[in-house]
């Protein structure tokens, strides 16, 4: 289904749940006083006959026009891509990229997690544990005549766990198309390929790490400032975040307090999300959910009360390992929004990003790529302007603490999958069977449905994601020496 049939849809559920949402708005007719007249109290029962049939139509046209789709639904794999995408195996997608590495000729480091590790009602709090226990798999691999000075592009995959089912296939396939010969690493540069920064998500169907936090809104260091000039910290984040008031004013649509039973509660979600959208614009809805919070644990986009294991481990090993290097390019790729199959850029300070983007990517239009606008309602970009504790933090906190690191910039690949409704309702799925329990096969199935919200089973989608993040990967690493070099700043240089 193309973006423009969803647009359609939503539009239809607007139009056929108007009179739900007359009804809803004048609920008030039901609380005045006994002294109304007869033909007041004689429409009582027609307001509510109307919000009873308008959530029903609401409530079915959404599921019928966003609901996720599942594998069994979907062609069968028969592309050469295919073989690169672990959708149900850790092991896997872990093993092929460590061979890959070595296939390339790059140092593989393994970063083993220490920590909390929660793993929910019906999770593994042992996961960290035991020769298998989760690890960061990091590829370092240096061009000719590359100093541990110069500069590096840092390339991330998994940050929201099975979103890394295509952040691992991408980097895999380019390690094998440089050991074939079939790709260069330019001279001079180094590529730092991070594999599955979030383990725990991938290997159980999570877009959330092992504490349920959302590790991308999660990297947050005390007296490190943004490329935005602020200096946040948890504490400040979970009392004064300025879109704390509107997640709870939402959050009884998003975060059971019980556990999920499907399929009743599929359709209570669909009706709730019908009900909101019918009050408000979709991306004051958006920007609610998705700014991140940091007061309830048990709810979805936690951005936590502290830095987690894989930041730990992840920002350690840079120090020690690549802290001199500079400039740099840090892109992180994620799935979930946007047009399906189709990449958008996004970033989240300096519009000298975009410039770059054009210069080393070329013609957004002419390449078939989406540049990040928030400005742009339809675009995946819109609704981000109040998140924190996003990825690109890599660059200012590690200017901050190594001696290089201190000019570059920082952007996410966004591969758009299905419906930002769908994605939700996996999501907190998913999260009311990690926090309040789940038998054997609702744990699973609710873990199928988040991966088949953020991984798309076609082929179309398949090949679409691999030639864009294979040539993204490749056309940075040729472009390092464009990146603009900008200060002064409070983390200098960086955007």
């Amino acid at each position: 289904m193309s973006v423009r049939d969803r647009g359609q849809g939503l539009s239809a559920v607007r139009r056929c749940s108007g009179g739900f949402a007359f009804a809803l708005a004048d609920l008030s007719v039901i609380n005045r006083p006994y002294t109304q007249t007869h033909t007041q109290q004689h429409l009582m029962p027609a307001y509510l006959f109307a919000m009873a049939f308008g959530s029903v139509t609401a409530g079915a046209l959404l599921w019928a026009w966003m609901r996720p789709r599942r594998a069994t639904q979907l062609p069968r794999l028969v592309n050469p891509s295919a073989s690169y995408f672990s959708p149900l195996d850790y092991e896997k997608a872990r093993s092929e990229f460590r061979a890959a590495a070595r296939g390339a000729g790059a140092a593989l480091h393994t970063l083993p997690l220490q920590g909390d590790c929660w793993g929910g009602a019906c999770g593994d709090s042992d996961a960290f544990k035991g020769p298998d226990g989760l690890t960061i798999e990091v590829a370092v691999l240096r061009g000719s005549g590359a100093q541990s000075s110069g500069p590096a592009l840092l390339h991330m995959s998994g940050v929201h766990g099975v979103e890394g089912i295509a952040g691992s296939a991408i980097q895999t396939r380019w390690l094998h198309l440089v050991a074939s010969g079939e790709a260069q690493m330019p001279k001079g540069v180094t590529a730092i390929l991070v594999h599955l920064v979030n383990p725990y998500g991938f290997k159980h169907g999570r877009r959330y790490n092992e504490n349920n936090v959302d590790l991308n809104r999660n990297c947050i260091v005390k007296g490190v400032q943004t490329p935005g000039n602020e200096t946040l910290s948890f504490e400040w984040c979970r009392d004064s975040h300025p879109a704390k008031e509107a997640y709870q004013a939402f959050s009884y649509a998003m975060n059971w307090s019980r556990r999920w039973r499907a399929p009743w509660d599929d359709a209570l979600f669909l009706l709730r999300a019908a009900y909101l959208l019918c009050l408000h614009k979709y991306t004051t809805l958006k920007r609610a959910a998705i700014s991140g919070q940091y007061f309830n644990d048990k709810g979805i986009w936690f951005g936590g009360f502290c830095l987690q294991p894989s930041h730990e481990a992840l920002l350690a090993f840079l120090r020690r390992e690549c802290g001199s290097h500079n400039p740099i390019v840090h892109l992180d790729v994620h799935t979930g929004l946007g047009p399906c199959g189709v990449d958008t850029m996004l970033y989240k300070y300096r519009e000298e990003v975009a410039a770059f983007c054009v210069e080393a990517l070329g013609e957004p239009k002419q390449k078939g790529y989406i540049m990040g606008s928030k400005a742009d309602e339809k675009n995946a970009a819109a609704g981000y302007d109040l998140t924190k504790g996003l990825s690109s933090m890599y660059l200012p906190i590690l200017g901050a603490q190594a001696p290089g690191w201190k000019q570059g910039l920082s952007m996410t690949q966004e591969f758009g999958t299905v419906s930002p409704i769908a994605v939700i309702k996996a999501c907190a799925r998913e999260n009311a069977a990690f926090v309040h329990g789940a038998t054997q096969e609702e744990a699973k199935e609710a873990a199928a449905e988040v991966r088949d919200a953020f991984y798309v089973h076609s082929s179309a989608w398949q090949e679409a994601v691999m030639k864009r993040g294979v040539t993204v990967l490749q056309q940075l690493l040729e472009n390092l020496h464009r990146v603009p070099r900008i200060s002064p700043h409070p983390s200098p240089g960086i955007v």
